[in-house]
C-alpha cells in the first residue's frame, strides 16, 4: 500500500513539472534593431537574468535568447529589459564585507537592466541575490549607476555615501525643486520610481510608461484541512525479539489549520507554510494471549516550503516539504503492552513530503512522513509511519493591490 502511494505521489510531481511553464506574449529586439513577436517564458526573474526562453508562433520549439543576441526583450503587461554596458559598483552592504573608502569600486559589464519608469528620464534595476542597484538615463544619454555605497571610515565608523541624490539633483531635477529637496530621497524602488515619474510629468513628458512586474499578488491565505491518515506504529524490543509488536494500517481522523504566506517573488508559485494539525491513532491488539492498547493524540507543528505549477483553467499542482520538531501536545499519549506495562509516547522531529491539486478554494493532496520515533526508552523502539490524505477548503485569501501598468505595452 505505501509503495502504491508512494508511486502515485512521484507521477505527480513528474507530471507537474511539465505543466509549469508558462509562455506570454512578449518581443524581443536582436542586435540587428530586428523586433520579433513571440512568446517569453515568464519566469518573473528576482534577480536579472542573462538569457530567456521563448517559442516562436505556435511551434513548440524552445528558443533560447541570451544578452549577446538580444538588446531588448519585453513580456507585455508585466515586464521589459534592456541590455546596457554599465559601470557598477558590486560593493557589498553587508557589515562583515564593508570596504575602507566612499568612492565606488567600478567594474565595466554588460548586464540586462529591467525598466522601471521609462520616459525622458528612465529608471532601472539591476538585482542580484543581495545586490540592489538602480541605474538611470536622460533622454539620450549613457545609462549610469546611481550611487549609493556603505563604508568604512578610517575610525571604523560605517558611512553611506549618497552621491544619487545629487545626480538626481543635478541630472533629474523638477523645474520647481528647491537645493535639497532630493534629500529624502531614499535608495529604494518605491521612492525612486515615484521621483522619476513626477520628473517625467513636470517636464510635460506624454510618452511616460512605468513598468513593473508589481502584479496583483497573494499574500496570505488561511485554510482548514481535513482527512484521513493510514498509519502504522511498530514495537521493537532490544532484549526479546518475541516481544515485537505492530498495530498496522490504522485509519483515522486529522483536521489542521494552514497558514500559508506567499513569497514576493516568481509569480505567486513559492510559499511558507505553517499547519497545526491534530491528529490521533488508536488500536488495541491481543498479543502473546495478551492485551496491547495504544492511545496516541497530539497536536504537532509542521512548518514547511510549498511550490506551485500553473497548469490549466485556474488549476494549480503542488508539492511541499515539512519539518515537524519534536514539539507537539501530546495528552498523555501512551502504548500499554502486554496489559502491564506503560510505555509513555514521547515524539521526536520527523519530516514530511506531499503534492496535490487546488482549484478555486478548494485542494487535495497525498503526503508521506518520514518514520518517526515515539520513544525515548533504551530498550524499546516504537516507530509511527503514515500517508494523509488531505482535502483544505480556503476561508481567507488576502491579496496585494495591482499596480497600474502602461497602457503603451
Amino acid at each position: 500500500m505505501k509503495t502504491s502511494l508512494l508511486s502515485i505521489f512521484l507521477l505527480f510531481v513528474a507530471a507537474s513539472s511539465f505543466g509549469q511553464i508558462r509562455y506570454e506574449r512578449g518581443y524581443y529586439i536582436d542586435t540587428g534593431n530586428r523586433k520579433t513577436e513571440c512568446l517569453i517564458r515568464n519566469d518573473d526573474w528576482d534577480n536579472n537574468p542573462n538569457e530567456f526562453k521563448f517559442k516562436l508562433g505556435n511551434s513548440d520549439i524552445i528558443e533560447r535568447g541570451t544578452i549577446v543576441s538580444v538588446k531588448e526583450f519585453c513580456i507585455y503587461g508585466f515586464s521589459k529589459y534592456i541590455r546596457a554596458d554599465v559601470k557598477i559598483d558590486r560593493s557589498s552592504n553587508d557589515i562583515d564585507k564593508l570596504t575602507f573608502g566612499s568612492s565606488p569600486i567600478w567594474s565595466r559589464e554588460q548586464l540586462f537592466l529591467k525598466v522601471l519608469v521609462e520616459g525622458k528620464a528612465s529608471l532601472y534595476s539591476f538585482n542580484e541575490g543581495t545586490l540592489n542597484r538602480f541605474f538611470y538615463s536622460v533622454t539620450d544619454t549613457s545609462v549610469n549607476q546611481l550611487i549609493c555605497k556603505k563604508y568604512l571610515t578610517d575610525n571604523l565608523n560605517i558611512a553611506q555615501n549618497n552621491t544619487y541624490k545629487q545626480q538626481l539633483l543635478n541630472d533629474v531635477r523638477c523645474a520647481d525643486a528647491r537645493p535639497g529637496s532630493t534629500e529624502n530621497i531614499m535608495y529604494t524602488r518605491n521612492a525612486l520610481e515615484k521621483y522619476f515619474l513626477n520628473f517625467n510629468n513636470g517636464s510635460g513628458d506624454t510618452t511616460i510608461v512605468k513598468k513593473s512586474n508589481k502584479i496583483k499578488r497573494d499574500l496570505f491565505n488561511l485554510k482548514i484541512t481535513t482527512g484521513l491518515n493510514l498509519s502504522t506504529i511498530s514495537l521493537t524490543s532490544s532484549i526479546d525479539n518475541s516481544g515485537d509488536l505492530a498495530f498496522n494500517n490504522n485509519l483515522s481522523f486529522r483536521l489542521g489549520v494552514e497558514s500559508e504566506f506567499i513569497l514576493p517573488f516568481n509569480m505567486n508559485k513559492w510559499s511558507i507554510v505553517i499547519e497545526p494539525t491534530y491528529q490521533y491513532f488508536t488500536a488495541e491488539k491481543n498479543h502473546n494471549n495478551e492485551t496491547s492498547s495504544v492511545n496516541f493524540k497530539s497536536v504537532e507543528f509542521p512548518i514547511g516550503i510549498r511550490h506551485y505549477f500553473f497548469l490549466d483553467k485556474g488549476i494549480k499542482g503542488f508539492v511541499n516539504g515539512f519539518y515537524i520538531s519534536n514539539f507537539s501536545l501530546d495528552f498523555k499519549s501512551n502504548i500499554v503492552y502486554n496489559h502491564s506495562n506503560t510505555l509513555d509516547i514521547a515524539p521526536r522531529n520527523s519530516f514530511a513530503f506531499g503534492g496535490g491539486f487546488e482549484y478555486k478554494r478548494i485542494s487535495a493532496e497525498i503526503r508521506y512522513y518520514t518514520n518517526r520515533q515515539l520513544s525515548d526508552y533504551m530498550n524499546w523502539t516504537i516507530n509511527y509511519n503514515r500517508f494523509s490524505f488531505i482535502i483544505g477548503y480556503k476561508l481567507m485569501k488576502k491579496k496585494q493591490k495591482a499596480a497600474i501598468l502602461s497602457p503603451h505595452d
